[in-house]
C-alpha cells in the first residue's frame, strides 16, 4: 500500500509539472504572437498618416495575387507594411476581392481604405479625346496610347460588319459611327464597352439633327459618308455647309466628286500629297475615277460636318480649292475656268509663304 501510494503521489506531481510547463510554453507563444500583432498594427497605423500627401497612379495587372499586390503597393510607396496589408485583407475577407486596373491612390490612405478601394474596383477615370476626322486606325492608336487597350482586338471589332448590324448601322465597318468626343474611359477597358459608348454618343447627337429611326439605312450611310468627306476637306466651321453644297451640286450634275481625301483613305496615305499615279488607282474610294459617293465613310465626322451634310448651303458652286495661305479658307468657283484661275492664285499664295 505504501509503495502504491508513493507511486500515485509521484504521478500526480509529474502531471502538475507537465501542466505548468505546458501553460508556460503556451503563454510564451501567445506573448510572441501578441507582440507581432502589436508591431504589425503599429506599423500599419503609421501608414495611415504619412507626413506628405501625394497622389500616384498605380496599375494592378490582371492575374496577380495578394502577395504581389502588397509588394507592388510597397514599391510605389503607397504601403509601408505589406504584412499588415495581407493580414488585414484576410481578416476582412477581402484578399480574394481585389480587382485589377488603374487606381489613383494617395499616400494618406489608411490600409483599410486602400483595401476598400481595391476591392470595390473604384478605378481611375481618364479623359480620352477623340478628334473630329479620326479614322478607325487613329482611334485604335489613341486608345492604345491613353488606356492601353489591345488595339488589334479593337480594330477586329470595328472592322467587322456584323457589329454594325447589331446596332442597325449600315456599312462594312463602324467607320463614321464612332463619335468624336472627350470620353471618360478606364485603363485596359473592354473594347466592346468602348464601342458601345461611342456608338450611343453618335446616335444621340445625330438624333438631335434628324430622325434617325425614320431614315432608311442606305440614306444614313450616304449622309455619314458625305459628312466624313466634308470633315476632311473643311478647316473652318463656317465653310462646311458651302463645301457640302459643292458636293451636292456635283452629285446632282452627275459629276465625279474628285475629293482627294477619299483617295488618301484608299491608299492609307493620310498625310502625304497625292501623285498623278495615286489618282488613277482602281479603287471604289477613288472619286476621281468612280462617280458618286464612295462605299462608306472615310473618317468619323463631328457634329458640324454631320449638320452640313444634312443642311447644305444653297449655292451653284461646283468647285473649291484651298487658298494656300494659313487662313484655312477656300476659293469657290461656278465653272472650270474660274476654278483653274483660283488654283493658280492658290499656287502663288503658297509660293509667297515659301
Amino acid at each position: 500500500m505504501t509503495l502504491s501510494y508513493s507511486f500515485y503521489f509521484f504521478l500526480k506531481k509529474s502531471e502538475a509539472i507537465i501542466q505548468s510547463l505546458f501553460v508556460r510554453i503556451l503563454l510564451f507563444f501567445v506573448s510572441i504572437a501578441t507582440l507581432i500583432m502589436i508591431l504589425v498594427f503599429t506599423v500599419g497605423c503609421s501608414n495611415s498618416h504619412p507626413p506628405a500627401s501625394q497622389s500616384t497612379l498605380v496599375t494592378i495587372p490582371q492575374g496577380i495575387g495578394l502577395n504581389e499586390i502588397a509588394d507592388l503597393l510597397h514599391e510605389q510607396k503607397i504601403l509601408k507594411s505589406p504584412l499588415y496589408f495581407k493580414v488585414l485583407a484576410k481578416l476582412k475577407k477581402q484578399d480574394r476581392q481585389l480587382k485589377a486596373g488603374r487606381y489613383q491612390l494617395h499616400q494618406e490612405l489608411s490600409t483599410s481604405e486602400l483595401l476598400n478601394i481595391l476591392s470595390s474596383g473604384n478605378l481611375y477615370v481618364q479623359n480620352v479625346s477623340i478628334p473630329e476626322g479620326a479614322t478607325l486606325w487613329d482611334i485604335a492608336g489613341i486608345l492604345k496610347r491613353e488606356i492601353h487597350i489591345d488595339s488589334l482586338h479593337f480594330l477586329q471589332l470595328v472592322l467587322d460588319s456584323r457589329v454594325g448590324k447589331q446596332w442597325n448601322l449600315p456599312g462594312n465597318s463602324l467607320e463614321g459611327y464612332l463619335f468624336p468626343e472627350t470620353y471618360q474611359f478606364y485603363w485596359e477597358m473592354d473594347p466592346r464597352k468602348i464601342v458601345e459608348i461611342m456608338i450611343t454618343t453618335f446616335q444621340k447627337n445625330i438624333r438631335n439633327l434628324m430622325n434617325l429611326d425614320s431614315l432608311p439605312p442606305p440614306l444614313i450611310l450616304k449622309i455619314v459618308t458625305l459628312a466624313s468627306i466634308i470633315e476632311k476637306e473643311a478647316v473652318l466651321d463656317e465653310e462646311r455647309q458651302r463645301i457640302s453644297s459643292v458636293y451636292y451640286n456635283r452629285l446632282k450634275n452627275r459629276m465625279r466628286l474628285q475629293a482627294d481625301p477619299t483617295v488618301q483613305y484608299a491608299l492609307k496615305k493620310f498625310h502625304i500629297p497625292l501623285s498623278r499615279k495615286d489618282l488613277s488607282i482602281r479603287n471604289p474610294y477613288n472619286t476621281y475615277l468612280y462617280q458618286g459617293l464612295p462605299p462608306g465613310p472615310i473618317c468619323n465626322p463631328g457634329r458640324t460636318s454631320l449638320e452640313a451634310a444634312i443642311n447644305p448651303e444653297v449655292t451653284d458652286f461646283l468647285y473649291f480649292v484651298a487658298k494656300g495661305d494659313k487662313s484655312g479658307r477656300h476659293y469657290f468657283s461656278l465653272n472650270l475656268r474660274d476654278h483653274i484661275n483660283a488654283k493658280n492664285r492658290a499656287k502663288r499664295e503658297r509660293l509667297k509663304i515659301l
